[in-house]
């Protein structure tokens, strides 16, 4: 289960944090084919490929691996193809994975006229996934995830959250608790607006190489599959990921990717501002402290999923760092909790995250 809580900045241009590997033209981002630096993905994967010819994990290891990182963000879920993909490992028949995400999701844009862009809801989402290993190389997964959208119960907690924590957020005083908001008003005076809805999310394909010895590159696809509006790509996108993993330590396991992504434009109102192109650099850690018991930390950069919207929380890159603890069975079940901080392009934010997932 995943507890979180995203907030976004106002409403004025603000530059990106990196700039882009070629400037934008004066017609939206087409002359940008990624908005990271190129020198952050060339040294993302320069770092990647050293990972991946350390020496492999032994069989004792392979399990130990980080878990995937997902967004919660509607709006860039309905963008990015990408995600942080650990090391997949090997697996005698097929191996199911139940995972239930809840999120509580903030984002806020003000302006001299009001609140133009607002995603303040409540997300639960299962993830039913499975993997089979073709060779002791190959592989091939599928994830499907299956949500509800609504106007939840969470405020008042996360209020008496922040304020054990010392925290201050002010944007939160600026709407009522337990209202639903997904709506964006842009530039050109176009809207979109959503409703809550419960609904099955784009279904993710994909096929994997493990290769000596420590590296994996693995290519996906997900498939418009969502059944309702605002929550899904409408489009087939695509994503290239590598990743690479070390054991620093029989207990302590670090891996690293480096991922591209693609998606056509779609939707007529947001197309002008929508961008085709992705890219994401990430690493983390997990050190078994005692049995099967684990600490974990990630940290995620993704390129921005739109351009010039005005809004800072979508037209920048994003830093989202989540970490915690894992709890494993001796049947080989984990369950997490712990925090996920998005320092970037929202300033500093804390949020509460909660996760359970199952494989057999």
């Amino acid at each position: 289960m995943t507890v979180s809580e995203h907030r976004g900045g106002g409403r004025k241009p603000a530059p990106l944090a990196l700039r882009a590997c070629h400037p934008e033209g004066p017609s939206g981002p087409e002359g940008s084919p990624l908005s990271l630096r190129c020198g952050v993905v060339i040294w993302g994967a320069l770092v990647v490929g050293a990972l991946a010819l350390t020496p492999a994990p032994t069989a004792a290891q392979s399990d130990n691996g980080l878990p995937i990182q997902q967004q919660s963000n509607l709006l860039a879920t309905a963008r990015s193809p990408l995600y942080f993909q650990p090391r997949v490992p090997a697996h005698s028949g097929t191996r199911i994975t139940v995972a239930f995400d809840y999120a509580s999701i903030y984002e806020l844009a003000l302006d001299a006229l009001g609140d133009p862009y607002v995603q303040d809801l409540e997300l639960a989402t299962a993830h039913l996934a499975a993997t089979r290993d073709l060779s002791p190389t190959a592989f091939v997964t599928a994830d499907l995830p299956v949500g509800t959208a609504w106007k939840g119960g969470l405020d008042g907690f996360l209020n008496w959250w922040h304020e054990v924590l010392g925290i201050e957020l002010p944007e939160r005083s600026l709407r009522p608790e337990h209202r639903f908001g997904y709506r964006l008003e842009l530039p050109n005076g176009d809207s979109v607006h959503y409703a809550p809805a419960s609904f099955l999310g784009d279904l993710r394909v994909g096929t994997g190489w493990r290769f000596a010895p420590g590296g994996q590159l693995m290519a996906t696809v997900t498939l418009p599959t969502a059944t309702a509006d605002g929550y899904g790509r409408k489009v087939v996108s695509f994503g290239a990921i590598l990743t690479g993993t070390t054991d620093l330590d029989p207990r302590l396991r670090v891996e690293g990717s480096v991922a591209l992504g693609y998606t056509p434009r779609t939707d007529a109102v947001l197309r002008p501002y929508q961008r085709s192109t992705f890219g994401a650099v990430g690493g983390g850690f997990r050190w078994r402290f005692f049995r099967g018991a684990s600490m974990f930390g990630t940290l995620w950069l993704h390129s921005p999923y739109y351009a010039h919207t005005g809004m800072r929380s979508l037209d920048r890159n994003e830093l989202t760092f989540d970490f915690g603890w894992i709890f494993r069975t001796k049947e080989g079940a984990e369950w997490r909790v712990g925090m996920a901080e998005d320092p970037n392009p929202s300033g500093p934010g804390v949020d509460a995250v909660f996760k359970a997932s199952r494989s057999w």
